[in-house]
């Protein structure tokens, strides 16, 4: 199967039975399909990221001094594959910003990008 040109493999197996004789015969099948991968547009883990550090690509807010700033990510393919359980080898970042004793910090955070084992993102500090 294939997804915006990106091919995706699954597992398929069936159980069955067949049973009769030339001329009547009868086949009962069950098949089962599994992916061994998951398929990811960079729009819905761009879209996911934001949506997760409740910022939607702005600035930091002033009511929540803890807020990341301009979170991002890194340059994906349009369309890829991962498989479940693994870290995709891509990262996310986030900026946290912070003033102690009059002197501003500046943090880079990466945050892996990992897809559980049922096929959702989540981003890993």
């Amino acid at each position: 199967m294939s997804f915006e040109g990106v091919t995706v493999p699954w597992l398929v197996t069936s159980k069955g039975n067949t049973s009769g004789s030339a001329g009547a015969f009868s086949q009962d099948f069950v098949y089962t399909a599994q992916p061994l991968k998951t398929v990811h547009t960079a729009q819905s883990v761009y879209d996911w990221f934001a949506w997760e550090t409740g910022k939607n690509g702005t600035t930091q807010d002033p009511e929540d001094p803890t807020a990341p700033v301009d979170p991002r990510c890194d340059r994906l393919p349009k369309v890829f594959t991962a498989e479940p359980g693994e870290k995709t080898g891509y990262f996310c970042q986030d900026i946290y910003v912070g003033c102690t004793d009059d002197v501003q910090h500046v943090e880079w955070n990466d945050h892996a990008i990992h897809v559980d084992k049922r096929g959702r993102l989540s981003f890993l500090a």
